[in-house]
């Protein structure tokens, strides 16, 4: 992973082809599957890492702060978006979609339950997530519409995404947080199990490791990313076949650049991989929205 910094505000920027928004690094997933599907694309990502984690804001938190950085991006002539935070799109989908209609397309993040129920041989199926995710809507409704006839279980893991975020990926902290989810799913004969949170893509392995051989898992950062490819692609763009030199993943921080980079290097430590990036030294402002 390479890190490089500069000082250029989110203003400065003409040429960003994806947004994407996060409350730290777990967004970053979705990054990398973006790069390896479109080395192309001209990435930038927004991690408001000032108001980590989202998993536990309300909607009245969320909404407001979700339209100020999806305009920022807006402003610039970004025209795909991602809000890769499960209890963020829960939030504020319908709103953005109403409040910028055609001018955005914007791709939320959501349990990948659809497939984790179609592959489900026990009809027992879970949903791993943040307490914000499972109390919200979003999954409340595609629960009801995709796994309505089998026994879907929402469990949310308080403290997962912290120990992401921190890049502490220690055996004995992840065990301690994972063992009553592992014992749940297996009284309960799930075979099949929806991880709801960006964080947790960084986790799968082990996660996974920790669970019965039989348990099939899934993941949404990899077609969450071929959803923001297909959108892309579908828009008429005066630059569509100017070349490009795409670079690094430029990232705008909310809070402390220092905390962020020492995260990242200890996610690399551990093995996660992550896509080259470019970090912006100057804090995001955000308004009192």
């Amino acid at each position: 992973m390479k890190i490089a910094k500069s000082t250029e505000p989110i203003g400065k920027f003409a040429s960003i082809d994806v947004g994407i928004i996060d409350s730290g690094v777990g967004g970053l997933s979705v990054a990398q599957e973006l790069r390896m599907l479109d080395p192309n694309l001209r990435l930038g990502y927004i991690a408001d890492t000032a108001l980590f984690p989202y998993g536990d804001k309300s909607v009245e938190t969320l909404i407001p702060r979700m339209r100020y950085f999806v305009s920022l991006f807006n402003e610039i002539g970004t025209r795909v978006v991602v809000i890769a935070c499960n209890t963020a799109s829960s939030a504020s989908l319908r709103d953005l979609r109403h409040y910028f209609d055609d001018s955005v397309q914007i791709v939320g993040m959501e349990p990948p339950l659809k497939p984790a129920a179609q592959h489900s041989i026990n009809r027992s199926v879970a949903v791993i997530a943040t307490s914000g995710t499972v109390t919200g809507d979003l999954l409340t409704e595609l629960k009801e519409r995709f796994a309505s006839d089998i026994a879907a279980r929402l469990i949310a893991a308080p403290g997962l995404a912290d120990c992401v975020e921190r890049g502490q990926l220690a055996d004995d902290e992840i065990d301690a947080l994972i063992g009553p989810i592992v014992q749940e799913v297996i009284r309960h004969d799930v075979d099949s199990v929806a991880l709801g949170c960006s964080h947790y893509s960084f986790l799968m392995r082990k996660i996974s490791d920790r669970f019965p051989a039989n348990i099939k898992f899934f993941d949404a950062a990899r077609p969450v990313a071929m959803r923001a490819i297909q959108l892309f692609g579908e828009i008429d763009r005066d630059d569509k076949n100017a070349p490009k030199q795409p670079g690094l993943v430029n990232v705008f921080l909310t809070g402390s650049g220092s905390s962020f980079e020492q995260t990242l290097s200890k996610l690399e430590d551990a093995g996660c991989v992550l896509p080259e990036i470019r970090i912006q030294l100057d804090k995001l402002k955000v308004p009192n929205v």
